[in-house]
């Protein structure tokens, strides 16, 4: 089972507020499953996405999807080897982020 459709299935699962997928090799298609699954698990305070395999495109799904969560407080995107340079689609996800998130506390990008 996926982990975007188990979250999506046990919606009744209130004391989940952390989630680390660390070293998951998630790619940019597991990215787009667990925005989809974020937006209706809106109850996330930490994420640690660190050392995966997804690019800036994939990663910008999940933060655009994490600015709905007012809950959220540290996102770990550390380690992400494929994320690298200037994206325009990761920058605007940040800007969306910075701008709806008033719970964030610590958003780490490289260690």
């Amino acid at each position: 089972i996926k982990l975007s459709q188990l979250l999506l299935k046990h919606l009744s699962l209130p004391n989940l507020s952390e989630l680390n997928l660390r070293s998951c090799h998630i790619t940019d298609s597991g990215m787009e499953a667990l925005a989809e699954a974020l937006l209706v698990k809106r109850n996330i305070r930490k994420l640690n996405l660190s050392k995966n395999n997804a690019t800036a495109n994939g990663v910008a799904k999940v933060i655009t999807n994490l600015s709905y969560n007012p809950c959220i407080e540290e996102i770990n995107l550390s380690d992400m080897s494929n994320v690298g340079g200037r994206n325009d689609s990761l920058v605007n996800a940040l800007t969306k982020l910075f701008q709806l998130t008033v719970s964030l506390k610590e958003l780490i990008l490289w260690k």
